[in-house]
């Protein structure tokens, strides 16, 4: 499972800073603004 989550956290860096540098920023924002989220809702699995 952590190494899963590695995999995903070294996609999620270059993703990020394409959609930055080539994307509408505020959109970019918005979506990063609900990780949170996701952390909360992975919490709630048993």
């Amino acid at each position: 499972m952590s190494a899963a989550a590695g995999v995903l956290d070294s996609v999620a860096n270059p993703l990020f800073l394409l959609a930055a540098r080539g994307g509408d920023l505020t959109v970019v924002t918005v979506i990063t603004a609900l990780y949170p989220a996701g952390t909360v809702s992975l919490l709630a699995l048993p």
